[in-house]
């Protein structure tokens, strides 16, 4: 760790839950944690000297570490741009004791970084080649089985609410606004709402959906992510450049909504496990809803007509795990730098195009055949068996890699091995306090209970982290991954996603057809 006084840099790092704002806890409100942490700060010498620097989530589960504010906070620890981290408590920074021993124990003193959870009276400088690593560990176990518990609490919670007939999403659907008096309450915005009327209006009238994406794309209409940026209403919304465009999916998303007949519809998704972010879709049959909730924006016999129309409900999207194409993801077109898109026509042709190019007609490249991608690829890797040894190389670096999350995989197992110990060792210790008669019988009972559950709950951990160690052992690398495709040919025979992984980085397409290949191997571009 460094020494105090070179430190400079101090990082801030507060969040909210939602489970934190159904339970009303003002001591984990944003900002209570802020007054906090600046308290302490001010009162402790060697860190007011310190650059300040505040890392935000609100509205963020703390069982992932998928948090924006997170991820820029693991983005300066990277670029080497954070001396100390100060959070309120464990559970500010994570519930998930795995990550939260991982980066504590870890990766922070590694990289140096001082570590302080006020509430916890843990500061890491305090704790150098000491035992604080396990006071570390037990906390974050029993934040990991508080949050899971709350979780299912607070999921029960939500359900009722909307049970009652309560909007609770964070924003409200286009079209509508949450009233200033009771955020539950949706009220129509009328200059959303007019667009919505209007795409119902065109599609009822039989326009079709591609024709209405270029119809509001060419009227430069806002997007609903546009709209509510440049209204203030949501500024966090996500927005894929600086003038996002209209597409299918947004437009089918309206005009298969039910909430705009008046009808409260939720309860289409049921998270996968207590705890996780993971969802899995309920077919609509099995969705809840409450007519006559709000105020409709387009009358019922409209929407019908609207669904009853083919191509109105988009079809099935392509299985997890599997893509359309083995180019999906790979070819950008460079007059907007956008992906593009892949689809297949009636007469059975596989093509990739700009969708910027499909909303707008503008001068995007119109499409590229499939067919014509596999040639040109085939024929340049013809050339590049050439470069064999700069392609064994990456391989190398690939199994390296490989290698290296074997290793911390295992270095996860011994973490939870060791804790599972401790919990061992903490029920016997309470079984002996019973036995001398230092505790009665029911605070023993109260006890044991407590510890089983928490080590039945590390014993799943230990076995899923084996299996894991498992998986990576066995999809080791090949010692010809991806050469194997090359050498000893002239040609190759078939493009798979496995080789193009290897040797692909991407594939830009320009206006005027030309393709441009980069791979990863190599400078050369064609």
């Amino acid at each position: 760790m460094k020494e105090v006084g070179q430190m400079s840099n101090l990082v801030m790092y507060l969040r909210l839950s939602l489970e934190d704002d159904v339970n009303a806890d003002e001591s984990n409100s944003i900002t209570n944690q802020r007054r906090i942490i600046r308290d302490y700060i001010s009162s402790h010498e060697d860190l007011r000297s310190m650059t300040v620097t505040e890392k935000c989530d609100d509205g963020y589960s703390g069982t992932n570490m998928n948090r924006p504010g997170m991820q820029e906070l693991l983005a300066m620890v990277k670029e080497q741009r954070v001396d100390c981290i100060i959070v309120k408590d464990m559970s500010r920074f994570a519930r998930n004791y795995l990550e939260t021993g991982k980066y504590i124990e870890q990766i922070f003193p590694f990289m140096g970084i001082r570590f302080i959870a006020i509430n916890d009276n843990y500061d890491s400088k305090d704790y150098v080649g000491g035992i604080g690593e396990i006071d570390v560990q037990f906390k974050a176990l029993l934040y990991d089985f508080y949050s899971k518990d709350l979780s299912q609490k607070v999921s029960t919670a939500v359900m009722a609410r909307k049970d009652k007939g309560m909007f609770i999403g964070i924003c409200a659907p286009f079209g509508y606004l949450k009233s200033k008096n009771n955020a539950c309450e949706l009220l129509v915005d009328e200059e959303a709402a007019a667009v919505v009327k209007s795409i119902f209006t065109l599609r009822a009238g039989g326009a079709s959906i591609a024709g209405i994406v270029r119809t509001l794309n060419g009227e430069g209409i806002d997007t609903p992510a546009a709209y509510h940026r440049r209204k203030g209403t949501y500024a966090n919304m996500y927005t894929k450049g600086d003038s996002p465009l209209w597409t299918d999916y947004k437009v089918n998303s309206i005009l298969n909504n039910e909430m705009y007949i008046g009808t409260f519809v939720y309860g289409k998704s049921r998270v996968k496990e207590i705890g996780s972010r993971r969802k899995k879709m309920l077919p609509p049959s099995e969705w809840k809803r409450i007519p006559n909730h709000h105020e409709a924006i387009v009358s019922k016999e409209v929407y019908e007509k609207v669904q009853a129309m083919k191509g109105t409900v988009p079809e099935a999207f392509t299985p997890v795990g599997k893509k359309a194409s083995v180019y999906t993801g790979r070819l950008v077109c460079n007059c907007c730098g956008r992906n593009m898109i892949y689809h297949k026509d009636r007469l059975g042709k596989r093509f990739f195009n700009c969708e910027v190019n499909y909303r707008k007609n503008n001068n995007c490249v119109h499409r590229v055949l499939v067919t014509d991608l596999d040639g040109i690829i085939k024929g340049e890797l013809s050339k590049q068996i050439s470069g064999l040894a700069k392609l064994k190389l990456l391989m190398e670096k690939e199994r390296e890699q490989h290698n290296e999350r074997i290793r911390g995989a295992k270095q996860r197992l011994a973490m939870a091995e060791d804790t599972h110990r401790r919990l061992e060792l903490e029920l016997r210790t309470a079984y002996e306090s019973y036995a001398k008669g230092v505790t009665d019988r029911e605070t023993y009972l109260m006890q044991k209970q407590s510890y089983e559950a928490m080590i039945d709950g590390i014993r799943e951990k230990i076995e899923a982290q084996k299996e894991a160690i498992f998986t990576l052992e066995n999809q080791m690398p090949s010692e010809n991954s991806g050469i194997q495709f090359l050498e000893g040919k002239s040609e190759i025979a078939e493009i798979t996603d496995e080789l193009l992984d290897v040797l692909l980085d991407k594939v830009v397409v320009y206006a005027d057809k030309t393709i441009e290949l980069r791979w990863k191997f190599s400078n050369r571009s064609n």
